[in-house]
């Protein structure tokens, strides 16, 4: 907070009442794990359906979009794969069926390892719980094409997400191994200036 008070005066303020309103979160690009360690990719190939990564959120946020960082190998412009939100199995500890947002958003990936963007184009409000980031594979043609999502799983910054992974039928899952994503989101939770640090 920036107060501007004449130049030429001395001021010794002892008191200062503030009174906020209309108070709101910017939109921010919230981290959930980003340390690249080379090699360390997922790769989802062609008896996979789908790979996916719990995510948590402390308070009501709308959702705008989601980078992972990753690439793909000999790519196959037939193959169609979705990326999605969805709901989370907390007893499981796998993405469940329900559907947020995504459910015919094509992934988007290139050849290069990058960060690429997932926008979801109409925003999602999701409550406060744990939800799921996944590529789903609809239809990968060749045994050839693998899309890789890069994980860290030698110091993540929240190692209690798990990492889940959908084939022939089953889920597999484990913790303390992150796929490297970013969330670009809003808080519109309640907004409290007394736990703001002031000084």
């Amino acid at each position: 907070i920036d107060l501007d008070l004449p130049s030429n005066d001395r001021w010794n303020l002892t008191t200062l009442e503030m009174n906020f309103t209309d108070i709101e979160y910017d939109r921010e690009i919230f981290t959930g794990e980003e340390t690249i360690y080379l090699g360390e990719t997922f790769p989802l190939v062609k008896s996979i359906q789908m790979i996916a990564i719990q995510f948590k959120l402390s308070s009501k946020t709308e959702i705008f979009g989601a980078y992972i960082y990753g690439s793909v190998d000999n790519p196959n412009p037939a193959d169609t794969l979705y990326f999605q939100i969805r709901g989370y199995d907390s007893l499981n500890n796998n993405p469940n069926t329900t559907i947020y947002a995504g459910e015919t958003l094509n992934l988007n990936i290139s050849t290069e390892d990058s960060w690429y963007y997932q926008n979801f184009g109409s925003t999602v409000i999701l409550p406060k719980g744990n939800y799921s980031l996944v590529i789903y594979a609809d239809t990968i043609q060749t045994g050839t094409t693998v899309y890789k999502w890069y994980y860290n799983d030698v110091n993540p910054k929240y190692p209690d997400l798990y990492r889940s992974v959908y084939a022939n039928g089953l889920w597999s899952n484990i913790n303390e191994s992150t796929l490297l994503y970013k969330l670009d989101q809003k808080k519109i939770g309640e907004f409290y200036p007394s736990e703001v640090n002031m000084s």
